[in-house]
């Protein structure tokens, strides 16, 4: 079997017949005045990850061309005259793919199209005759676009380390200025690599009684879950090098309770990993962090987590991830320990703008009173518009 193919930028959509069917060879035909041959190569690389006995050949071709389609069609097929060939009308510049099915199909080509709502792929002339399509993974479509991860930033917990994490989080979302000033005060105090204990007294803090208090209190929780071990009154030590990632990083209980929580629900769930888009590109750059990626049905979501009250520019960042990784299925997700929703919807608010940039919400208070799966059912699907 032969399946020929129209590059279209859109990256479920060029992946999912391919996988689905599993031909022999694939052509894919592509304009490299509206790709880069770049792209081209990482398409190919991930379909022969995924479909490694067959064969992808590229065909660079001018989209604006009647005469050049045409050509590229007739060699395709001549050099598979005894094969069934399939021809994939889903994407592509629509001259090219309109010119290329007819010519195909003239030759004796089957047109297929992919209905991404329903997730099956099938014969436009006939039907009745369909396929399941397959399931994309996140490393296929990481692959596809060509991201590498390159850098786990952080250290992921043990499943048995779930319970007691979300707890705690839980705790600092209730408790945040005491957690700012414990956190800010352990960056400092145990920043030596074998470093692992600290002595900690209300004279250190610039903050009064009940304030401390609040610290001591967090203190005392970070000790009866595990993750400081209490020495003295004043003296700790931290319970491993995990957990002193956990403790010297402001906004990582957020990161680990949003990544706990999905992975009730979903198979591929990635905690902080960098993205190196190019190799030309500053590695360093906040548009290559991921702080929680969902793979949910071949859909691609971006979970960007603010333990803080979200600002416009945060919106436009994790709003760029989905429009960068492209496709019609990559969604965007803002969580946050702070109450969005409760300050309205003016013009400006930001509910406002994560409603005009198409970015679902989070918010760690609705965990209280709503299911975990709800609650992320709601995030992503308040981001299907259309890009």
């Amino acid at each position: 079997m032969v399946l020929i193919s129209f590059y279209g930028h859109d990256v479920i959509g060029d992946l999912m017949p391919a996988i689905t069917l599993r031909p022999e060879k694939i052509y894919i035909l592509y304009d490299t005045r509206r790709c880069r041959r770049s792209d081209i190569k990482n398409l190919k690389d991930a379909l022969m990850n995924r479909i490694s006995d067959a064969k992808a050949v590229s065909v660079e071709c001018d989209s604006f061309s009647v005469k050049s389609v045409h050509a590229a069609i007739v060699k395709i097929m001549m050099e598979n005259k005894d094969k069934k060939v399939y021809v994939d009308v889903t994407g592509g510049p629509e001259l090219m793919t309109a010119a290329g099915c007819s010519f195909a199909r003239d030759r004796g080509a089957i047109p297929i199209y992919l209905d991404l709502d329903k997730f099956v792929l099938f014969e436009v002339y006939n039907e009745g005759n369909r396929f399941p399509a397959a399931e994309i993974k996140l490393d296929d479509y990481l692959m596809a676009i060509g991201a590498r991860q390159f850098s786990n930033s952080h250290q992921l917990p043990l499943r048995e380390e779930y319970d007691n994490i979300c707890e705690m989080a839980e705790y600092i979302f209730d408790n945040l200025s005491a957690w700012s000033k414990l956190e800010k005060y352990l960056e400092a105090a145990v920043g030596g690599d074998e470093i692992y204990e600290f002595c900690i007294s209300r004279d250190m803090f610039e903050c009064g009684y009940e304030n401390y208090r609040q610290v001591e209190a967090l203190l005392d929780k970070f000790c009866s879950l595990g993750f400081l071990i209490a020495k003295s009154r004043m003296d700790y030590e931290i319970a491993g090098k995990k957990y002193k990632q956990y403790l010297t990083t402001y906004g990582m209980w957020l990161e680990l309770y949003i990544y706990i929580n999905a992975l009730k629900y979903y198979n591929e769930v990635y905690l902080g990993f960098i993205i190196d888009w190019d190799k030309d590109e500053d590695t360093k750059s906040n548009d290559n962090e991921i702080d929680v990626i969902v793979m949910a049905g071949s859909m691609p979501v971006f979970i960007s987590c603010k333990t803080r009250k979200p600002e416009a520019k945060d919106v436009c960042e994790v709003g760029f991830l989905a429009n960068r990784l492209g496709g019609s299925r990559a969604r965007s997700v803002l969580a946050t320990t702070y109450p969005v929703k409760d300050a309205g919807d003016a013009v400006n608010s930001i509910f406002s703008r994560l409603k005009k940039f198409d970015v679902g919400l989070i918010e760690t208070k609705d965990f209280k009173k709503k299911k975990a799966a709800d609650i992320f059912e709601e995030a992503f699907k308040s981001t299907k518009s259309e890009r």
